[in-house]
């Protein structure tokens, strides 16, 4: 009844009818009955929309006011794709089902056949991703991840072929050599933990002032420090010990929180790329794009509620013209962008085959640039290329530094992989007499393994979304999906189902080698299917590989004691259970509660 639950309002007119009637000219009775009447407005309002689902034929799990079916979420208790993995999980039974992530109204779809069918085949339906931004708040945010409709479709044809094969092969050398600095930044934090030598001969490490006396020593490379640290472990009493050494020789191995410190490798890989800059990220603390990203990252309370809020209840966003992306990240990006386009065009900045100069092409085309003014078309402009350059950034950053810590904890966690990794690796430079190359890293057959059986244990994306364009009968059945509808898959449900994959929880990489069952189509998709698929797709896996390659060769990766309760692994061996701890305040994007693992020299 105009969007309000049945119930609610009946209950809202009755409380009325009695208030105006049937009070006797008692006060007592009259603050009841005018009580009650609020706490029924109030609940009629909290729960508007919340009958629409049942309504119309599909199953809806009971909902909080307000806030929907993610109360978890909200309350920071539980990482997005985690709640709609719970969600799945629950209700095995059914095909799709209704949800609602504040008053916005979501489909969430358990059936793979569907699932195929609403990015591929009926693409026609859903061809936007349900992402929102005001251009006049936002304007860096207008890129290829938020843009909509024709928009999107053109300008997505446009930079499509910037990421082919052969302009990746080009960006190559950039990466790889970001990758051969990471290597030399770990083996200095290792090589650099200053010990001293006591009257009895004994060696102990130098007390240092930055990041000790933790309930762990971490090499901080949230701060990216270039200082050195004392491997040291603070046991339960609060007393700092030296972590193991190996073989007597002095090398200490040191405890790394393995996400900000690879988040570094990646920031300094993607630079190059996208902006045709030099950036130094892994060293320095202070360096521009480590501030920059600082500010879009920081795990502040508003930095949070708004990446909820955009994520669950975008009209929230745009009513009060909250910024996706804050300002002093904006302006430096954007500034940056410029003034390379404005040395490229004057010379005085030599061109590199980067992503500016592919864009600076394609705005100089004739053809590519909007010539004959079509309203529907997307002008090259400053702002265009500085809004992807900085989304590909952001997703050759974010995404590639939590799957590489994943990575990191399961290597770690399962030393015979890492081992058969690091031969696979020896045995192909091998062939390729040490030089690594583009074409060495389509040899990695094991690696790809790897990777795959990480993507599929934790997708960057643990839950992808579509919106609906236009109204979509589902087959086989009556529902209409109306437009505007939000149509939600949760991949790391599907992607953990004992259904499809045996063993889900399980990391076995040997599942998808050559003659294995491959699962059904809508199964695995970490990064996403149909033509709004990840554009980056192929960038990330060479970061991811270019760094796995380079590493291992030198670089054993071991657990780090757990000494928080509830941390990702045990101090005791063993196999593990269940694959290791999302951070519940990242809403959007998967990452590890705890990333730290112990890095020793071999």
């Amino acid at each position: 009844m105009f969007g309000f639950k049945r119930s609610s309002v009946q209950l809202v007119v009755m409380l009325a009818w009695l208030l105006r009637y049937y009070t006797f000219g008692s006060i007592v009775l009259w603050s009841i009955f005018a009580c009650g009447l609020s706490l029924a407005v109030v609940l009629a309002i909290t729960t508007y929309d919340h009958d629409y689902w049942t309504s119309r034929g599909v199953f809806s799990p009971p909902a909080w006011p307000v806030v929907g079916h993610i109360l978890s979420v909200v309350m920071f208790k539980e990482q997005g794709g985690m709640c709609f993995k719970r969600i799945y999980d629950t209700y095995k039974d059914k095909r799709f089902l209704g949800c609602h992530q504040f008053y916005q109204r979501t489909l969430v779809v358990r059936d793979p056949e569907l699932i195929r069918r609403v990015c591929v085949n009926d693409f026609q339906h859903f061809t936007d991703r349900g992402f929102f931004f005001n251009k006049d708040v936002d304007p860096l945010a207008g890129s290829v991840l938020f843009l909509r409709g024709n928009e999107w479709k053109r300008l997505r044809a446009k930079i499509s072929p910037i990421f082919s094969p052969n302009k990746l092969r080009g960006m190559f050398p950039l990466i790889e050599n970001t990758a051969e600095e990471f290597v030399t930044r770990v083996k200095d934090l290792l090589s650099q933990s200053n010990k001293v030598t006591t009257k009895n001969g004994t060696v102990k490490p130098v007390d240092q002032p930055n990041g000790v006396g933790n309930e762990s020593s971490v090499v901080d490379s949230e701060k990216l420090v270039g200082a050195t640290q004392s491997d040291k472990v603070a046991t339960k009493n609060g007393t700092i010990k030296p972590a193991e050494q190996s073989n007597g020789l002095g090398i200490v191995s040191s405890v790394v929180d393995s996400e900000k410190l690879v988040g570094g490798y990646t920031a300094d890989a993607i630079v190059p790329c996208a902006f045709g800059l030099k950036s130094n990220v892994m060293y320095n603390e202070d360096d521009p794009f480590a501030v920059a990203l600082h500010a879009f990252y920081e795990m502040s309370l508003f930095n949070i509620f708004e990446k909820t809020m955009r994520q669950f209840w975008p009209a929230f966003v745009l009513f009060f013209r909250m910024r996706i992306i804050p300002k002093k990240t904006h302006d430096f990006f954007y500034n940056i962008v410029t003034s390379v386009l404005r040395a490229r065009e004057e010379g005085v900045q030599e061109k590199r085959g980067d992503f500016i100069d592919m864009v600076m092409a394609l705005r100089n085309d004739e053809t590519n640039n909007n010539c004959k003014k079509d309203q529907e078309d997307v002008e090259i402009t400053d702002m265009v290329i500085s809004a992807n350059a900085f989304i590909i950034f952001l997703g050759g950053f974010e995404t590639t530094s939590s799957t590489l810590a994943f990575l990191f904890l399961e290597l770690a966690a399962n030393q015979e992989v890492q081992e058969k990794l690091r031969s696979e690796i020896r045995e192909v430079l091998a062939r390729h007499d040490g030089r690594i190359s583009y074409e060495l890293l389509q040899e990695l057959g094991y690696m790809e393994m790897v990777i795959q059986e990480t993507l599929r244990l934790y997708p960057p994306f643990p839950s992808i979304q579509r919106m609906c364009t236009k109204d979509y009968v589902i087959p086989d059945t009556n529902t209409v999906v109306e437009r505007g509808t939000i149509v939600l898959f949760p991949t790391l449900g599907i992607q953990r189902d004992e259904q499809y994959f045996e063993n889900a929880s399980a990391f076995i990489p040997e599942r998808w080698s050559e003659g294995s069952p491959q699962p059904p189509p809508g199964v695995y998709m970490p990064f996403g299917d149909g033509p709004r698929y990840c554009i980056g797709k192929r960038f990330a896996l060479i970061q991811m590989k270019c760094c796995l390659v380079r590493l291992l060769q030198h670089i054993r990766i071991t657990p780090a004691p757990r000494l928080r309760p509830g941390a990702n692994m045990a101090p005791a061996p063993g196999p593990r259970l269940e694959p290791f701890i999302a951070d519940p305040r990242s809403p959007l994007t998967l990452h590890p509660a705890d990333s730290l693992v112990t890095l020793s020299l071999l």
